[in-house]
C-alpha cells in the first residue's frame, strides 16, 4: 500500500510518501508563502522525486490538528479533494499522535507534546509509554500551561517536548519548580515538529484495520478550540477545551 501523507497543522508543512509502513520520502516546506500556494507544488515535487504519479497512490493520510485554523482547513480540504477525485480512501491522524510516535523513553513514562495554541494556551495530550508504543490517556486539550501542570501526576516520570516550548518553556520550568516536581523533564531546545512521514505510518495502520478509511464528508479538522468569532459571540470561556 502506498500512502500520500499531508500535514499543514503547524508553521512548517510537510508531505511524505509512505509505502508498506516505511517512509520513502519526506519533504518539509516553510509557509513564508501561504499553504494554498505551497502545498500543491510540494505534493507534485514528492511524486516527481519518487517517480510516481497520482494514480500510484492507494490512500491519503492527513494531519487533522490541532493547530492553525487556516492551515488545517487547506490541508484537510486538499486531501479530501485528492481522495474524492481519485476514489481512494482517506484517514485523518491527530498531529499530537504523530509528534510522540517516535519518542524513545522508559516504559510508563508520561509524554506531553506541546504545541503553541496562542492566547496563553497550548495544545497537548498526555500519553504513557507502553510496550506497544505511546498510548494516549487523556483527552486532546487546549489548556493554559498552569492548568496542564496541575493535571500531571506527582511522582511519575514525565517528558514535555515540542515546538510550543519555544514560547512556553520558561513558564513550564518555573511552574514545575514552584510545585516541586522533580520527575518532569523539559526538552526546551529540542524542536519536535509534526513529521508527515509519521502521519502516513499512523494512517496506514488505521487503513490496515479498516481499509475503507473515512468518508471525506465525515473527516473534519480537530480544532479543539472555537474560533475567535464563536468565543466572542457565545461568550465561551477560554480555560480548557478538550476532545476525545
Amino acid at each position: 500500500m502506498l500512502v500520500l501523507a499531508i500535514d499543514t497543522s503547524q508553521r512548517v508543512g510537510g508531505v511524505a510518501i509512505v509505502e508498506d509502513q516505511e517512509i520513502r520520502l519526506e519533504l518539509s516546506f516553510n509557509i513564508m508563502a501561504t499553504y494554498s500556494k505551497s502545498l500543491v507544488p510540494a505534493i507534485h515535487n514528492a511524486l516527481d522525486l519518487t517517480e510516481l504519479t497520482f494514480s500510484s497512490v492507494d490512500a491519503v493520510a492527513v494531519g487533522i490538528g490541532p493547530g492553525s485554523f487556516t492551515g488545517l482547513r487547506i490541508g484537510v480540504a486538499s486531501s479530501k479533494a485528492i481522495a474524492f477525485s481519485m476514489g481512494i480512501p482517506i484517514v485523518g491522524v491527530p498531529s499530537l499522535d504523530a509528534i510522540v510516535e517516535d519518542v524513545i523513553c522508559e516504559l510508563n513514562t508520561l509524554i506531553c507534546p506541546i504545541i503553541d495554541a496562542k492566547k496563553r494556551q497550548v495544545f497537548t495530550a498526555i500519553y504513557k509509554m507502553t510496550e506497544h508504543g505511546p498510548r494516549r490517556i487523556s483527552p486532546y486539550l487546549a489548556i493554559r500551561p498552569e492548568l496542564l501542570v496541575e493535571r500531571l501526576p506527582r511522582g511519575e516520570k514525565c517528558i514535555l517536548l515540542g515546538d510550543g516550548l519555544r514560547q512556553y518553556g520558561d513558564l513550564f520550568e518555573s511552574l514545575i519548580k514552584s510545585l516541586g516536581f522533580d520527575t518532569v523533564t523539559l526538552f526546551k531546545n529540542t524542536v519536535k515538529p509534526v513529521r508527515p512521514g509519521l502521519i502516513g505510518i499512523l494512517g496506514m495502520r488505521k487503513l490496515l484495520q479498516d481499509p475503507k478509511g473515512q468518508l471525506p464528508h465525515e473527516l473534519d479538522p480537530l480544532y479543539l478550540r472555537p474560533s475567535d468569532a464563536e468565543i466572542k459571540r457565545f461568550g465561551i470561556g477560554e480555560e480548557i477545551f478538550e476532545s476525545g
